[in-house]
């Protein structure tokens, strides 16, 4: 019988796991819930775009916000035609998520071979970062959707060398940047692997198109010839803060506040956080190059290492907002703090026994990992074990300011890709089989 049977259809049982697990979340969680620190000010810069077509934070309309303005706008455009419903927002990244596992699934398929595939599309659609980020008024998905995109087409370039994928690619990195600019300083890889002054010269003009008529956005609107102020507020009221608690043995709050009075009222961010500040940064950072150097590495320990699950309990408890549950706040022993981490802020069985084996997925994961890039170093795929690592790598290290697991995220689908290949690689030994997929 040649018809569709759904039951063998691999894809269709996947995506209904994932569909279930979403949903669940859709019907359970409350819309207010949906809505973290930094949700708030996308919703008033959506719902102020939906009613004055202004694209701009309704609380201070002559400054510009501390975010890019893609995902707002993006919540503006359904907020004008079905009104602030976030219902339609979280059903939209829903879909997203589906076609970010299609787009993990064919970069598989083409690097590798169809069982690496079928595994990348499994764990996506298990994945607690997808499950939960979708169900949150945050950049997280849009974000990931286009920086898939970058490297799906980039991935067919690299195998057919085609103007069109190249271009498109160089499109959507710059695109990216509209969400969340945070690939800005992930050009060289591209760079490097492209090889060909002509084919460069091509990528980078695509990548510059969207990022040059945002900054030309910024200067008519703000007058200031800038993409947006994050990179500041990250340093400043992040990174230094953290520093500056280490170095005095104070607590962040002292710290902050200590910042706090040396930051100026301005449009411009880069005179907001004025000369003293500059000086203050450089002398924290040259007086005690290890303090600063090892509050920037644990962060980066955060990002890939922070646990999903604690986004589950935001979803759940409105009180966890702030990063209160963090494993750095935790007291006891080692194992002490990790079961305090997982079991703080729930008392639902279930979510606890998510985060512990969240805690185990993670370290088989980085395990799995080091075997698939020993694997494809055997094998000689340079190129794509140089772009998949240094994606990973450098995603990473952006997060030193702040490190937490949501930020993990951003390189999620690239840690699925290679995860998919360590398992088949395991497979393979444990089965004794010669090829790696």
């Amino acid at each position: 019988m040649n018809g569709f049977n759904i039951i063998n259809n691999y894809k269709t049982i996947y995506l209904s796991i994932f569909a279930i697990f979403s949903f669940i979340l859709f019907f359970q969680v409350p819309d207010q819930n949906r809505l973290e620190l930094d949700s708030q000010l996308y919703d008033r810069i959506a719902k102020n775009f939906a009613e004055n077509s202004d694209l701009s934070d309704s609380n201070n309309t002559q400054f510009m916000p501390v975010t890019a303005m893609g995902y707002p706008l993006l919540m503006g455009l359904v907020f004008k035609v079905f009104g602030a419903n976030y219902k339609i927002i979280i059903l939209l990244q829903i879909l997203l998520s589906i076609f970010c596992f299609f787009l993990i699934y064919n970069i598989c398929f083409k690097f590798f071979d169809e069982r690496v595939a079928k595994i990348s599309l499994f764990l996506s659609c298990i994945n607690l970062g997808f499950i939960i980020h979708s169900q949150f008024i945050l950049t997280e998905i849009l974000l990931v959707t286009f920086l898939l995109l970058f490297l799906y087409c980039f991935s067919e370039f690299i195998l057919s060398n085609n103007f069109y994928y190249l271009s498109s690619s160089g499109l959507f990195l710059g695109i990216s940047i509209l969400v969340k600019p945070v690939a800005i300083f992930f050009l060289p890889v591209p760079v490097l692997l492209i090889q060909n002054f002509k084919k460069i010269f091509i990528f980078l003009l695509a990548f510059a198109i969207p990022v040059i008529g945002y900054i030309f956005f910024n200067y008519n609107k703000y007058n200031i010839v800038s993409l947006n102020p994050a990179g500041y507020e990250n340093i400043y009221r992040y990174y230094l803060p953290r520093v500056l608690a280490c170095k005095n043995n104070i607590s962040l709050e002292k710290a902050q506040t200590q910042i706090d009075n040396l930051v100026t009222e301005n449009n411009d961010s880069s005179l907001r956080y004025g000369p003293d500040l500059k000086n203050l940064l450089i002398k924290t950072c040259l007086s005690s190059p290890v303090i600063a150097i090892s509050v920037w590495i644990r962060n980066v320990i955060k990002t890939y290492f922070g646990l999903y699950t604690t986004e589950l309990k935001v979803l759940y408890n409105l009180d966890l907002r702030g990063g209160i549950c963090s494993y750095f706040k935790m007291s006891g022993t080692i194992f002490e703090k990790i079961s305090s981490y997982v079991t703080f802020g729930t008392n639902s069985k279930i979510i606890k026994t998510i985060g512990f084996w969240e805690i185990f997925y993670l370290l088989f994961q980085y395990i799995l990992i080091l075997l698939a890039c020993y694997n494809l170093f055997l094998n000689k795929q340079f190129n794509v074990l140089f772009l998949l690592l240094s994606f990973i790598i450098y995603f990473a290290l952006i997060t030193g300011h702040d490190g937490f697991g949501r930020y993990r995220m951003i390189f999620e689908p690239v840690l699925i890709i290679l995860n998919s290949v360590g398992i088949s690689q395991f497979l393979n030994i444990l089965f004794k089989q010669e090829k790696y997929a």
